[in-house]
């Protein structure tokens, strides 16, 4: 049996002009409003998508606002992430001081695709030691990787004055909210 059906079998009898066109007009309808509906449902969804996102701005490329950045770019909430850092990259990947990540962070870590066993630092009871500039430095090395574009502005002083706050070499923070928003 054939996948497509005559007009005949549709109607079950012999086709008049009548019925003909009444079935062509029904057919030709139908079509129109699926495609109007699959139209109008795509561009629904691509919509929302698009608002639910937001820009996520972190001040400090620390280990926590690296961290913060990784997150907010693993969320598929964010459409773009950016880090402002007063430092040069030198000087933030040159930190001897250790930091110890205890076994919550480590599997919250893993979670977002972070491997510990390419970190230079060791394990106890659980615990992840390392030194920070390490960790920065593959911190970094994983927003390569990622799908939600992340930058990173170096050198980029924030100063917060009396509730308003500015940033140095750059923008101001309504020229940024602008920005982020366009």
């Amino acid at each position: 049996m054939p996948l497509v059906a005559t007009m005949e079998d549709c109607l079950g009898e012999q086709a008049n002009p009548w019925t003909t066109a009444v079935f062509l007009q029904t057919l030709g309808v139908t079509v129109v409003m699926t495609c109007a509906f699959v139209l109008t449902k795509t561009t629904y969804d691509r919509m929302r998508r698009r608002l639910s996102q937001v820009a996520v701005v972190v001040i400090g490329a620390g280990p926590i606002g690296l961290t913060s950045a990784l997150v907010a770019a693993h969320s598929q909430k964010a459409s773009r992430v950016i880090v402002y850092e007063e430092k040069p990259r030198s000087e933030l990947l040159c930190r001897p001081q250790q930091i110890g990540l205890d076994a919550k962070s480590v599997t919250l870590l893993s979670s977002l695709g972070v491997d510990f066993d390419n970190i230079e630092g060791c394990w106890k009871h659980k615990n992840f030691f390392t030194r920070i500039g390490v960790f920065q430095e593959y911190l970094l090395s994983q927003f390569q990787l990622l799908q939600t574009p992340v930058e990173l502005k170096l050198k980029t002083k924030v100063l917060d004055k009396s509730r308003h706050i500015s940033v140095l070499g750059g923008l101001s923070l309504d020229v940024l909210m602008h920005r982020l928003q366009a």
